[in-house]
């Protein structure tokens, strides 16, 4: 196993991985984010992700968000640290908490945070939801960090199982003591199917404290799959309760495309339709004001 510098370039990681030879190797090649520049450890072929898909309308929201959702910024789904590194790029005065599994994503963020001596950031080793115990992953993919990873039964019963991990999952109630003590002002939420569970688990935060969120809700399919279609709707119900509007994204690309939904999502096989915005019924209109755009 050898090690390479920080002017590793880029043509050369996509040369070793076309090749397949990448795992073979250790890399840290740097990139820019905004202003800002990061080591990206490449260990065994892990973190390759890191070097390419920013996001830009991801980039965009936590620019601009913070200034009328200020606080706390809680990353429920960590894997590699994509959003981890959105953040402090764009927006480094933010206190970061983030909730991972798994066990090879986690020591990948801590590599991650100690080679670029990233501050005031805090990771926890547990699935979010809506009990505390010990829960099952399952990786359909054969990649250790496997962002299509879920802790729902079943969720993509077609797809091949490579492998199934016991894990500690938690309730935010039980988690809640160990955050900083400030506001929570901006969620992500990407957890392949277990959205309700997690967003059941903070409910009464959510309430309290009224955050911007960014949620992906995968795709129903078709209507046999009763099991998605039933945890869309709890969410979306639980949304009404809280007085909360969801916003879809038309589009990865910048200008930003928010569109405002006129019914419920229902059922569709469109991937791209799959990340919503969701604020606060009554700071819709100042929200599109400092993000620069207009509902569609």
């Amino acid at each position: 196993m050898q090690a390479y510098p920080s002017s590793i370039p880029d043509l050369l990681v996509r040369v070793l991985q076309k090749a397949g030879l990448l795992h073979r190797f250790n890399l840290y090649p740097t990139i820019r984010i905004g202003a800002k520049r990061f080591i990206v450890p490449l260990s065994r072929g892990v973190g390759v992700g890191n070097l390419r898909g920013f996001e830009p309308w991801m980039q965009h929201m936590i620019t601009h968000l913070p200034a009328l959702f200020p606080g706390l910024f809680l990353d429920v789904g960590v894997n590699i640290g994509q959003t981890l590194l959105k953040v402090k790029a764009h927006a480094p005065q933010l206190t970061y908490a983030g909730f991972e599994p798994n066990p090879a994503c986690l020591a990948y963020v801590h590599d991650l945070i100690k080679r670029n001596k990233i501050e005031n950031v805090s990771v926890f080793p547990v699935a979010l939801g809506d009990h505390d115990g010990i829960i099952e992953l399952v990786l359909n993919q054969d990649n250790p960090v496997d962002s299509s990873a879920t802790v729902i039964p079943d969720f993509r019963p077609k797809h091949r199982v490579f492998q199934r991990l016991m894990i500690p999952g938690a309730r935010f109630t039980t988690l809640e003591p160990l955050l900083p003590t400030e506001a929570v002002g901006f969620v992500k939420i990407d957890v392949e199917g277990s959205e309700y569970g997690v967003l059941r688990s903070m409910q009464d935060r959510i309430a309290r404290d009224r955050p911007a969120i960014i949620l992906e809700i995968l795709p129903v399919h078709h209507a046999g799959n009763t099991q998605r279609l039933e945890r869309q709707q709890a969410v979306e119900s639980l949304f009404r309760t809280l007085d909360y509007e969801m916003l879809r994204l038309r589009g990865p690309h910048l200008p930003l495309k928010l569109e405002r939904m006129q019914g419920p999502i229902g059922i569709h096989a469109d991937q791209s339709l799959s990340n919503f915005l969701i604020l606060p019924r009554d700071k819709v209109a100042a929200a599109m004001q400092v993000l620069g755009t207009e509902l569609q």
